[in-house]
């Protein structure tokens, strides 16, 4: 005869399966230099950009300032200073 569940049986617990193991680390191979190559560039990049910009803000600098004034023939001169432009040699 078939026997029925016995009502004053309680259902047997569900069962939690134990859990999966951690992948492992990626395994560098010895001599494996393909990622330092990679930090050197972006670090000489970042570099680069750095020194190109610092180049920019002190060209942009330098144009704001005010220029010094310069005579006709192109020669820098002080304020104050007279120079005689006349190019006559006093006769012998």
């Amino acid at each position: 005869m078939d026997q029925a569940p016995d009502p004053m049986t309680p259902a047997p617990a569900p069962v939690t399966p134990p859990p999966a193991p951690a992948p492992a680390a990626p395994v560098m191979k010895e001599g494996s230099k393909g990622a330092a190559y990679g930090t050197i560039f972006g670090i000489i990049l970042i570099v680069a950009i750095l020194v190109v910009g610092a180049f920019y803000v002190w060209g942009a600098r330098l144009n704001s300032q005010q220029p010094v004034p310069a005579t006709e023939n192109g020669a820098m001169m002080e304020e104050g200073v007279k120079i005689d432009t006349s190019m006559e040699l006093a006769p012998n």
